[in-house]
C-alpha cells in the first residue's frame, strides 16, 4: 500500500528541523548530567551487549525533536488510520534518534 505520509517536505521541511535539533543537542550535551546512570547487560545468543539508559534531558530533546519533525501532520484532519499511521510514524522516528546515538 502507498504510505499516506510519503512526503512531509510538503508541508514543512524535515531536514532543517533535524538539523537544528542536533546543533542544539551537540551544544547542550555536556550539561546533561546525572550522578548515576543505569546499565544492563544483555545476551542474545552469541552476542552480548552493554546498554544504558539515556539520561531525562536527552529523552526530552529526543521527544520534542520527533514532535516538531511531525508537528505540520498533526494540524491536519485525520481519520483514526492516518492518525494510527502518525503514531506510528512518531515512533519509527524515535526508535531510529535513539539507534544512532
Amino acid at each position: 500500500t502507498e504510505s499516506k505520509f510519503s512526503s512531509v517536505n510538503e508541508f514543512d521541511p524535515v531536514v532543517p528541523k533535524l538539523v537544528r535539533a542536533v546543533e542544539w543537542h551537540a551544544n547542550n550535551a555536556l550539561s546533561f548530567k546525572r550522578s548515576t546512570l543505569q546499565t544492563r547487560f544483555f545476551e542474545t545468543g552469541d552476542n552480548f551487549y552493554l546498554g544504558m539508559e539515556f539520561t531525562r534531558e536527552y529523552d526530552k530533546w529526543k521527544n520534542d525533536t520527533a514532535d516538531e519533525v511531525i508537528g505540520a501532520l498533526r494540524d491536519r484532519t485525520m481519520d483514526d488510520g492516518e492518525k494510527r499511521d502518525l503514531n506510528r510514524l512518531r515512533g519509527s522516528l524515535t526508535h531510529h534518534i535513539d539507534r544512532l546515538w
